[in-house]
């Protein structure tokens, strides 16, 4: 992950590490699952259908997910706009 953030920064992307909610529940959930199954020391076919089911949510969630501007430059942008449009109403 970091090295995406560095290869964007040369090609001069703004690759921020920044996480809106979503992202962050299923960062917190797939560690979660994951040190679970490793807590065990052994697994079987059971606890691997369990965690092709997680990779299986995580994914749909992802597919239906809205499409986000994640960029520090688009919310900046956003927040830019905002302010010019509340100011623009008090007059």
């Amino acid at each position: 992950l970091p090295g995406s953030v560095l290869i964007g920064w040369a090609m001069d992307k703004s690759m921020s590490l920044y996480f809106r909610g979503f992202e962050t529940c299923c960062l917190i959930f797939s560690v979660v699952s994951v040190a679970a199954v490793l807590q065990g020391g052994t697994t079987n076919w059971l606890v691997g259908t369990y965690l092709l089911g997680v990779y299986f949510m995580i994914g749909a969630g992802f597919w239906f997910h809205e499409t986000e501007n994640l960029s520090v430059d688009g919310d900046l942008l956003n927040l830019h706009n905002h302010s010019v449009q509340v100011g623009s109403m008090h007059m």
